[in-house]
């Protein structure tokens, strides 16, 4: 496997926003439209992939993991 990790430091971050980031049309932006992580995590999930997110003492962990394909 293949692992991709993303660490953020936002602002007023709750386990609850972080729990509806998978949801289509769910933003915390004024301007977003909120399709950038659904269509995300449809394309990793059809390469067998998986898309999690953890939040641990305000800093944001994204993680992506693909599988090898050779």
């Amino acid at each position: 496997e293949n692992h991709y990790i993303i660490i953020e430091n936002p602002a007023n971050l709750s386990e609850d926003v972080v729990n509806k980031f998978k949801n289509i049309g769910f933003t915390t932006k004024s301007d977003g439209s909120g399709i950038g992580i659904p269509i995300a995590l449809e394309i990793i999930k059809n390469h067998n992939g998986k898309l999690n997110f953890y939040l641990l003492e305000g800093i944001l962990r994204a993680e992506i993991i693909l599988p090898n394909t050779w």
